[in-house]
Protein backbone atom coordinates (compact mmCIF):
# COMPACT_ATOMS: atom_id res chain seq x y z
CA UNK A 1 0.00 0.00 0.00
CA UNK A 2 1.30 3.41 -0.64
CA UNK A 3 1.10 6.32 2.31
CA UNK A 4 -1.06 9.88 1.90
CA UNK A 5 -0.05 12.47 4.74
CA UNK A 6 -3.12 14.32 4.81
CA UNK A 7 -3.64 17.92 6.58
CA UNK A 8 -7.19 17.95 6.43
CA UNK A 9 -9.08 20.21 9.63
CA UNK A 10 -12.70 19.01 8.96
CA UNK A 11 -13.42 15.72 9.62
CA UNK A 12 -15.85 14.67 6.76
CA UNK A 13 -12.65 15.31 4.18
CA UNK A 14 -10.19 13.07 6.28
CA UNK A 15 -13.58 10.49 6.03
CA UNK A 16 -13.93 10.63 2.44
CA UNK A 17 -9.95 10.18 1.56
CA UNK A 18 -10.32 7.54 3.77
CA UNK A 19 -13.00 6.02 2.49
CA UNK A 20 -11.91 6.20 -1.05
CA UNK A 21 -8.48 4.70 -0.89
CA UNK A 22 -9.37 1.99 1.93
CA UNK A 23 -7.78 -1.09 0.92
CA UNK A 24 -4.93 1.04 -1.40
CA UNK A 25 -3.30 3.26 0.76
CA UNK A 26 -2.86 3.84 4.48
CA UNK A 27 -3.55 7.35 5.53
CA UNK A 28 -1.99 9.56 8.07
CA UNK A 29 -3.41 12.08 9.46
CA UNK A 30 -1.64 15.11 10.29
CA UNK A 31 -2.83 18.21 12.45
CA UNK A 32 -0.72 20.64 11.39
CA UNK A 33 1.94 21.63 8.92
CA UNK A 34 5.36 20.23 11.24
CA UNK A 35 2.89 17.10 11.37
CA UNK A 36 2.98 16.80 7.58
CA UNK A 37 6.89 17.71 7.12
CA UNK A 38 7.65 14.79 9.91
CA UNK A 39 5.32 12.04 8.28
CA UNK A 40 7.29 12.65 4.95
CA UNK A 41 10.45 12.46 6.63
CA UNK A 42 9.63 9.31 8.28
CA UNK A 43 7.26 7.43 6.11
CA UNK A 44 7.42 6.70 2.72
CA UNK A 45 4.70 9.39 1.82
CA UNK A 46 4.00 9.80 -2.04
CA UNK A 47 0.60 11.87 -1.72
CA UNK A 48 0.04 15.09 0.52
CA UNK A 49 -3.71 16.02 0.48
CA UNK A 50 -3.93 19.55 2.04
CA UNK A 51 -5.90 22.35 2.95
CA UNK A 52 -4.41 25.06 1.79
CA UNK A 53 -5.84 27.19 4.29
CA UNK A 54 -5.40 25.06 6.89
CA UNK A 55 -4.15 27.94 8.83
CA UNK A 56 -6.98 30.51 7.60
CA UNK A 57 -4.99 31.85 4.58
CA UNK A 58 -3.49 30.19 1.95
CA UNK A 59 0.08 29.22 3.36
CA UNK A 60 2.14 29.29 0.04
CA UNK A 61 5.33 29.16 1.92
CA UNK A 62 5.25 26.23 3.29
CA UNK A 63 4.05 24.65 0.40
CA UNK A 64 7.01 25.29 -1.71
CA UNK A 65 9.35 24.50 1.79
CA UNK A 66 7.31 20.73 1.05
CA UNK A 67 7.97 20.42 -2.99
CA UNK A 68 11.68 21.65 -2.42
CA UNK A 69 12.67 19.01 0.75
CA UNK A 70 10.13 16.28 -0.61
CA UNK A 71 10.57 16.87 -4.57
CA UNK A 72 8.88 13.43 -5.30
CA UNK A 73 5.71 13.75 -3.06
CA UNK A 74 2.47 14.57 -5.08
CA UNK A 75 0.60 17.47 -3.95
CA UNK A 76 -3.64 17.76 -4.01
CA UNK A 77 -4.77 20.73 -2.72
CA UNK A 78 -8.92 19.29 -0.81
CA UNK A 79 -10.17 22.99 -0.10
CA UNK A 80 -13.66 23.78 -0.06
CA UNK A 81 -14.44 27.37 -2.79
CA UNK A 82 -15.71 30.96 -1.77
CA UNK A 83 -15.07 33.50 -4.15
CA UNK A 84 -12.75 34.89 -1.70
CA UNK A 85 -10.19 32.36 -1.97
CA UNK A 86 -10.07 31.84 -6.34
CA UNK A 87 -7.11 34.28 -6.74
CA UNK A 88 -5.31 31.36 -3.90
CA UNK A 89 -6.42 28.37 -5.97
CA UNK A 90 -5.40 29.98 -9.17
CA UNK A 91 -2.28 29.78 -7.66
CA UNK A 92 -2.00 26.84 -6.29
CA UNK A 93 -1.14 25.59 -9.66
CA UNK A 94 2.13 27.44 -10.00
CA UNK A 95 2.97 26.35 -6.07
CA UNK A 96 3.55 23.16 -7.08
CA UNK A 97 0.21 21.70 -6.58
CA UNK A 98 -0.53 18.60 -9.10
CA UNK A 99 -4.78 17.96 -8.34
CA UNK A 100 -7.25 20.12 -6.97
CA UNK A 101 -10.22 18.54 -4.71
CA UNK A 102 -13.11 21.11 -4.15
CA UNK A 103 -14.90 20.20 -0.97
CA UNK A 104 -18.82 18.99 -1.50
CA UNK A 105 -18.41 19.56 -5.53
CA UNK A 106 -15.97 16.73 -6.70
CA UNK A 107 -14.97 14.61 -3.72
CA UNK A 108 -17.12 11.41 -3.74
CA UNK A 109 -15.06 8.17 -3.62
CA UNK A 110 -14.94 7.83 -7.03
CA UNK A 111 -13.50 11.60 -7.81
CA UNK A 112 -11.53 11.48 -5.43
CA UNK A 113 -9.90 8.18 -6.16
CA UNK A 114 -9.16 9.13 -10.01
CA UNK A 115 -7.92 12.68 -8.85
CA UNK A 116 -5.39 11.28 -6.76
CA UNK A 117 -4.54 8.95 -9.12
CA UNK A 118 -4.48 11.53 -12.18
CA UNK A 119 -2.08 13.93 -9.59
CA UNK A 120 0.32 11.07 -8.86
CA UNK A 121 0.57 10.70 -12.62
CA UNK A 122 1.08 14.35 -12.87
CA UNK A 123 4.11 14.27 -10.54
CA UNK A 124 5.98 11.93 -12.45
CA UNK A 125 5.23 14.00 -15.56
CA UNK A 126 6.39 17.28 -13.89
CA UNK A 127 9.91 15.44 -13.58
CA UNK A 128 10.57 15.17 -17.43
CA UNK A 129 8.18 18.12 -18.67
CA UNK A 130 11.21 21.15 -18.48
CA UNK A 131 13.95 18.14 -20.51
CA UNK A 132 10.80 18.05 -23.45
CA UNK A 133 11.32 21.34 -24.80
CA UNK A 134 13.69 20.42 -27.99
CA UNK A 135 10.85 17.99 -29.23
CA UNK A 136 8.00 18.67 -31.53
CA UNK A 137 4.94 19.75 -30.08
CA UNK A 138 3.16 16.98 -30.78
CA UNK A 139 5.62 14.73 -29.82
CA UNK A 140 6.77 16.14 -26.56
CA UNK A 141 2.35 16.22 -25.65
CA UNK A 142 2.87 12.56 -26.62
CA UNK A 143 4.99 11.98 -24.21
CA UNK A 144 3.15 14.07 -21.40
CA UNK A 145 -0.32 12.23 -22.33
CA UNK A 146 1.02 9.13 -22.21
CA UNK A 147 1.74 9.65 -18.92
CA UNK A 148 -0.57 11.98 -16.87
CA UNK A 149 -3.43 9.92 -18.29
CA UNK A 150 -2.33 6.54 -17.68
CA UNK A 151 -4.64 5.24 -16.09
CA UNK A 152 -7.37 5.95 -19.02
CA UNK A 153 -5.98 2.79 -20.89
CA UNK A 154 -5.61 5.10 -24.03
CA UNK A 155 -5.92 3.65 -27.48
CA UNK A 156 -3.60 5.32 -30.55
CA UNK A 157 -6.89 6.60 -31.82
CA UNK A 158 -8.00 8.25 -28.78
CA UNK A 159 -4.37 10.02 -27.80
CA UNK A 160 -4.75 11.38 -31.22
CA UNK A 161 -7.90 13.34 -30.45
CA UNK A 162 -6.71 14.30 -27.27
CA UNK A 163 -3.74 15.81 -29.04
CA UNK A 164 -6.07 17.52 -32.12
CA UNK A 165 -4.32 15.54 -35.25
CA UNK A 166 -4.76 12.66 -37.04
CA UNK A 167 -2.91 9.08 -36.38
CA UNK A 168 -1.18 9.34 -39.63
CA UNK A 169 0.43 12.78 -38.84
CA UNK A 170 1.09 11.40 -34.88
CA UNK A 171 2.79 8.34 -35.77
CA UNK A 172 4.82 10.09 -38.30
CA UNK A 173 6.05 13.14 -35.58
CA UNK A 174 7.19 10.10 -32.97
CA UNK A 175 9.03 8.70 -35.55
CA UNK A 176 10.47 11.90 -36.32
CA UNK A 177 11.42 11.97 -32.98
CA UNK A 178 12.98 8.63 -32.44
CA UNK A 179 10.16 7.84 -30.26
CA UNK A 180 7.73 4.30 -30.68
CA UNK A 181 4.46 3.90 -32.04
CA UNK A 182 1.78 5.20 -30.14
CA UNK A 183 0.57 2.19 -28.45
CA UNK A 184 4.42 1.24 -27.69
CA UNK A 185 4.37 5.26 -26.07
CA UNK A 186 1.49 4.74 -24.27
CA UNK A 187 2.56 1.50 -22.81
CA UNK A 188 5.70 3.48 -21.45
CA UNK A 189 3.95 6.20 -20.04
CA UNK A 190 1.89 3.48 -17.68
CA UNK A 191 5.18 1.63 -17.18
CA UNK A 192 6.80 4.78 -16.20
CA UNK A 193 4.29 5.71 -13.76
CA UNK A 194 4.17 2.37 -11.97
CA UNK A 195 7.99 2.32 -11.87
CA UNK A 196 7.24 5.37 -9.69
CA UNK A 197 4.70 4.00 -7.70
CA UNK A 198 6.84 0.96 -7.34
CA UNK A 199 9.48 2.80 -5.48
CA UNK A 200 7.25 3.06 -2.75
CA UNK A 201 8.30 0.07 -0.51
CA UNK A 202 4.91 -0.59 0.81
CA UNK A 203 3.42 -0.49 -2.49
CA UNK A 204 1.91 -3.64 -3.94
CA UNK A 205 2.41 -4.99 -7.48
CA UNK A 206 -1.27 -5.52 -7.22
CA UNK A 207 -1.61 -2.06 -6.17
CA UNK A 208 -0.13 -0.25 -9.13
CA UNK A 209 -1.71 -2.82 -11.11
CA UNK A 210 -5.48 -1.55 -10.07
CA UNK A 211 -3.97 2.22 -9.90
CA UNK A 212 -3.12 1.92 -13.71
CA UNK A 213 -6.41 -0.02 -14.52
CA UNK A 214 -4.27 -3.01 -15.71
CA UNK A 215 -6.63 -6.16 -16.49
CA UNK A 216 -5.17 -8.06 -13.51
CA UNK A 217 -1.78 -8.59 -11.12
CA UNK A 218 -1.04 -10.76 -13.76
CA UNK A 219 -1.30 -8.81 -16.84
CA UNK A 220 0.79 -5.85 -14.79
CA UNK A 221 3.87 -8.40 -14.18
CA UNK A 222 3.25 -9.79 -18.22
CA UNK A 223 3.60 -6.67 -19.20
CA UNK A 224 6.47 -5.75 -16.97
CA UNK A 225 7.93 -8.76 -18.12
CA UNK A 226 7.88 -8.14 -22.34
CA UNK A 227 8.71 -4.96 -22.08
CA UNK A 228 11.22 -4.72 -19.15
CA UNK A 229 12.56 -8.05 -18.97
CA UNK A 230 11.83 -7.64 -14.94
CA UNK A 231 9.63 -8.57 -12.60
CA UNK A 232 8.16 -5.60 -10.36
CA UNK A 233 10.35 -6.51 -7.47
CA UNK A 234 13.56 -6.14 -9.51
CA UNK A 235 12.21 -2.60 -10.72
CA UNK A 236 11.72 -1.62 -7.27
CA UNK A 237 14.95 -3.36 -6.11
CA UNK A 238 16.57 -0.42 -8.90
CA UNK A 239 14.72 2.14 -7.77
CA UNK A 240 13.07 2.21 -10.80
CA UNK A 241 16.05 2.07 -13.17
CA UNK A 242 15.14 -1.21 -14.74
CA UNK A 243 12.76 1.19 -17.00
CA UNK A 244 16.50 2.94 -18.07
CA UNK A 245 19.43 1.05 -20.36
CA UNK A 246 23.33 1.34 -19.78
CA UNK A 247 22.74 3.68 -22.56
CA UNK A 248 20.15 5.76 -20.78
CA UNK A 249 17.10 5.56 -22.45
CA UNK A 250 14.04 3.27 -21.43
CA UNK A 251 15.10 -0.09 -22.74
CA UNK A 252 13.58 -3.64 -22.91
CA UNK A 253 12.10 -6.40 -25.48
CA UNK A 254 8.81 -5.79 -27.09
CA UNK A 255 9.08 -2.04 -26.02
CA UNK A 256 11.76 -1.40 -29.00
CA UNK A 257 10.62 0.32 -32.27
CA UNK A 258 13.00 -2.10 -34.13
CA UNK A 259 15.53 -4.85 -32.89
CA UNK A 260 18.58 -2.52 -34.83
CA UNK A 261 18.06 1.07 -34.77
CA UNK A 262 19.00 3.86 -32.23
CA UNK A 263 16.35 6.45 -31.05
CA UNK A 264 15.10 9.06 -28.50
CA UNK A 265 14.46 7.94 -24.80
CA UNK A 266 14.07 9.58 -21.80
CA UNK A 267 17.08 9.01 -19.75
CA UNK A 268 17.19 7.81 -15.81
CA UNK A 269 17.73 11.76 -15.15
CA UNK A 270 14.83 12.91 -17.35
CA UNK A 271 16.93 13.99 -20.50
CA UNK A 272 15.79 12.89 -23.58
CA UNK A 273 18.73 10.90 -25.48
CA UNK A 274 19.50 9.35 -28.60
CA UNK A 275 20.20 5.62 -28.07
CA UNK A 276 21.96 3.15 -30.03
CA UNK A 277 21.97 -0.42 -30.75
CA UNK A 278 19.27 -2.67 -29.30
CA UNK A 279 18.24 -0.54 -26.21
CA UNK A 280 16.07 2.47 -26.35
CA UNK A 281 12.09 3.04 -26.65
CA UNK A 282 12.46 3.78 -30.31
CA UNK A 283 11.89 3.70 -33.94
CA UNK A 284 14.49 3.61 -36.36
CA UNK A 285 15.16 6.99 -37.96
CA UNK A 286 16.21 5.64 -41.50
CA UNK A 287 13.44 2.68 -41.87
CA UNK A 288 9.63 1.35 -40.62
CA UNK A 289 9.58 -0.09 -37.45
CA UNK A 290 8.95 -4.01 -37.56
CA UNK A 291 5.41 -5.47 -37.95
CA UNK A 292 3.85 -1.91 -38.38
CA UNK A 293 1.55 -3.64 -39.77
CA UNK A 294 0.66 -5.60 -36.51
CA UNK A 295 0.61 -3.02 -34.87
CA UNK A 296 -2.57 -1.44 -36.67
CA UNK A 297 -4.31 -4.35 -35.95
CA UNK A 298 -3.56 -4.23 -32.02
CA UNK A 299 -4.84 -0.41 -32.24
CA UNK A 300 -8.12 -1.78 -33.94
CA UNK A 301 -8.82 -4.36 -31.49
CA UNK A 302 -7.90 -1.56 -28.39
CA UNK A 303 -10.59 0.41 -30.33
CA UNK A 304 -13.05 -1.73 -30.44
CA UNK A 305 -13.04 -2.08 -26.71
CA UNK A 306 -10.40 -4.73 -26.07
CA UNK A 307 -8.07 -3.45 -23.46
CA UNK A 308 -4.18 -2.75 -25.09
CA UNK A 309 -2.74 -5.69 -23.28
CA UNK A 310 -4.79 -8.51 -24.41
CA UNK A 311 -4.55 -7.15 -28.14
CA UNK A 312 -0.85 -6.73 -27.89
CA UNK A 313 -0.78 -10.37 -26.20
CA UNK A 314 -2.90 -11.54 -28.97
CA UNK A 315 -0.81 -9.75 -32.02
CA UNK A 316 2.46 -11.17 -30.31
CA UNK A 317 1.19 -14.67 -30.63
CA UNK A 318 -0.27 -14.39 -34.38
Amino acid sequence: MGIIATLLPEDRCLLRVMQAVSGQHTVVPCHSWDEVFRACEDEAVHIAALDLFADGRANFDRVRQLKLRFARITLVAYVAFTPSRARDLFDAGRAGFDGLIIVDQDDSPMQLKSVLGQAEARGVASLLRHKLGDLQAVSRDAVLVSITRAHLRLTSHRLAEILTTSRRTLVARLEQDGFPPPQKLLTWGRLVVAAQMLEDANRSADSAARALDFPSGSAFRNTCQRYLKATPQEIRAKGGKALYGCNGSPCGGEMNGNDHGGGRGVGSDGDPVTSGGSGGVCSHRSGQPKRRHRSSQTDNRSRHGEPPELAETREHTE
